[in-house]
């Protein structure tokens, strides 16, 4: 379970050969069934092609 999720930063841009793409900075608080819990950062990268997501990347670490 994910507690005190929060989108951090997000932006649209348009690369330079026209791909437009959402980028998400999030963070938030794993919560394991044992009740353990460690924060997390991520980074996600959205790939449109016209209304539709075509590629997507997340990337995950540890934080203090």
């Amino acid at each position: 379970m994910i507690e005190d999720y929060q989108v951090t930063i997000d932006l649209a841009v348009t690369e330079g050969n026209g791909d437009e793409l959402v980028l998400l900075w999030d963070n938030g608080k794993i919560v394991t069934s044992d009740g353990k819990k460690s924060n997390y950062s991520w980074v996600e990268t959205f790939r449109f092609e016209g209304d539709k997501i075509d590629y997507m990347n997340q990337f995950s670490k540890p934080r203090n």
